[in-house]
């Protein structure tokens, strides 16, 4: 099996689709970020896909151009009456969420089975 050069990894759940970065999101990722993004928002373009769970386990910085990518996909979850949250993030990029408001609008938990959980009902 080769390895993938994505940035992120996708697992689809019923309704909710769990997308996992693969790497920190940082700025020298943009250009990746920008070649994935139309993939990674066309998942919502399926009628069944209605929930995003973005699970951060293995990235610990998210950039800005990571940041605007999200705000497209809850933009999508929104319009479709879904809901979109966070999980297994870290200490300083939770400051940063909280600094910028956005754990208003996207819940955060602390695990995967935890949000499943929760977003299944």
């Amino acid at each position: 099996m080769e390895p993938s050069n994505k940035l992120f990894e996708s697992d689809c759940q019923d309704q909710t689709v769990i997308l996992t970065p693969t790497i920190d999101l940082s700025e020298f990722a943009y250009e990746s970020l920008e070649n994935e993004a139309d993939e990674v928002l066309s998942f919502l373009d399926k009628p069944e896909h209605r929930n995003i769970v973005i699970d951060l386990h293995r990235a610990d910085y998210s950039g800005s151009s990571a940041l605007g990518l999200f705000l497209k996909l809850w933009k999508k979850v929104r319009d479709k009456g879904g809901s979109m949250v966070f999980c297994n993030v870290f200490a300083h990029e939770l400051d940063i969420f909280e600094l910028m408001k956005f754990d208003r609008i996207w819940p955060i938990y602390g695990s995967r089975q935890e949000v499943l959980a929760v977003i299944s009902k």
